[in-house]
């Protein structure tokens, strides 16, 4: 199998039966992360790629701009901006920081009345708030990981698909506070620093560590420290897939000091070591 290009790796197949035109069906889907050492901007008023675009926010923060109404929103962790394309809007990296993101190219008339509908439930507002372990985001890291694996059936990603759509027409029951919100961003922002603790995020957000943890585990139905291992994986299996670094490089680079213990926790998780992904996919 080739090698998958960084940020580019896509699938596309009619539905047999259904008009191009009618159905809803993946185009692309990538991850990317923009350097903060310069600006860049892209406008969506003649893009041709799909229908529509999903683009998630996994670290450091970008700018939405819609042209037609000039309305600017800030598009940090934890967001994602939905637009049908062509569009009158835009999009931009706010050097120096970096923006890390994930996104997906998808076609279809059935999805574009799914994201006009969307987008008017949410105020005419094109930036949704997502929580980081709510149906829309846990569906877009299944749709990466089955992708390690080869081509998924269209049937099976598209079901996916729908269930990212599905989950913002349902935010969470109860919004998350500001201070839980605030540690899931400190964790995105220093899961790859080694010596990253629950006291260190504790005290990140006022609280003491016995609070902190009580609070986090009744909002994210785990404990801090699993999901500080939870972010790690999942931006493991991002580098893993992007191929723009050696595997014995990776560990260190999500947080994990010894190559040997993110390898055991690796395994434990996904069932089969990170170099698994590598080989299934030359």
């Amino acid at each position: 199998m080739s090698k998958i290009s960084y940020g580019g790796f896509g699938f596309h197949e009619e539905i047999k039966g259904l008009p191009d035109s009618q159905h809803c069906s993946l185009v692309h889907i990538g991850y990317n992360m923009t350097p903060g050492d310069r600006l860049y901007e892209h406008s969506n008023a003649h893009r041709q790629e799909a229908d529509c675009l999903f683009h998630y926010t996994t670290k450091g923060t970008g700018t939405f701009r819609d042209e037609s109404t000039g309305q600017e929103d800030q598009v940090p962790a934890g967001s994602a901006f939905l637009i049908p394309i062509p569009s009158q809007s835009s999009y931009w990296n706010n050097p120096p920081l970096e923006w890390e993101c994930m996104w997906i190219f998808f076609n279809g008339e059935i999805a574009r009345k799914l994201v006009d509908q969307l987008i008017q439930n949410n105020n005419g507002n094109h930036v949704f708030q997502l929580h980081p372990d709510g149906p829309s985001v846990q569906a877009l890291h299944k749709l990466h990981r089955l992708r390690m694996n080869g081509e998924p059936h269209p049937a099976q990603a598209n079901g996916i698909l729908y269930e990212i759509l599905c989950g913002l027409f349902c935010p969470a029951e109860e919004p998350l506070p500001e201070a839980i919100q605030k540690a899931c961003r400190f964790i995105n922002q220093h899961f790859n620093n080694p010596e990253l603790n629950v006291h260190m995020v504790a005290e990140a957000c006022g609280l003491s560590r016995s609070h902190f943890s009580r609070e986090f585990t009744k909002f994210m139905d785990c404990n801090p420290n699993a999901y500080i291992t939870k972010i790690r994986l999942q931006k493991a299996f991002d580098l893993i897939l992007s191929f723009e670094h050696k595997m014995k490089d990776i560990a260190q680079l999500v947080g994990f000091a010894e190559p040997g213990y993110f390898n055991a926790v690796f395994k434990k998780t996904y069932g089969y070591p990170p170099g698994h992904i590598r080989k299934s996919r030359k």
